[in-house]
């Protein structure tokens, strides 16, 4: 008699705890849970989200240096364990919001490499001014020439080949 396998990690019903049928194969109760931590992992949450907002008025008023994860978990109505589960401390959260920043504007890239450099660096603009409070907090932040040199040279090193191919 044939045995059921999941159709992800190829174990057989026998090997796993759990195998759920579905409509197009099976999926054991490890992948399951496999896929629920990744998913965790790249979905923020609702507190995760707040944590971001509540940090980002924080900033508005008071230097990084002066703000505690205490202060931060009290405004953003979380526990501390919530928030180190995230982040390492207050300078990983700036440096995590920095990267989502430029991983957004890494994504947009393979759209633009046919525009002038002109056309590119507008468009960009545009994102950065959607998130003007976020771009005025990094560069109120001594790295900011850090943020805009590693922005600028991804940006260069992906459309140089095009640009100067465009040149007249």
């Amino acid at each position: 008699m044939k045995k059921n396998r999941c159709s992800f990690c190829g174990r057989d019903e026998d090997q796993v705890p759990i195998l759920l049928n579905g409509m197009a194969g099976f999926i054991c109760s490890d992948c399951v849970e496999q896929a629920s931590k990744v998913l965790s992992e790249i979905t923020p949450s609702p507190k995760k989200k707040n944590t971001i907002k509540d940090f980002t008025k924080l900033l508005q008023s008071k230097d990084l240096n002066k703000i505690t994860v205490s202060e931060l978990c009290e405004k953003a109505d979380i526990n501390r364990a919530t928030f180190y589960r995230y982040y390492i401390d207050i300078f990983d959260l700036l440096e995590k919001m920095e990267q989502e920043l430029i991983d957004h504007l890494k994504e947009m890239l393979p759209d633009y490499q046919d525009y002038s450099m002109k056309d590119v660096i507008e468009e960009y603009l545009k994102v950065l001014l959607e998130n003007k409070k976020l771009v005025k907090i990094i560069f109120s932040n001594r790295k900011s020439i850090v943020f805009l040199n590693d922005f600028f040279v991804f940006v260069y090193e992906n459309c140089k080949e095009k640009w100067f191919l465009n040149v007249d």
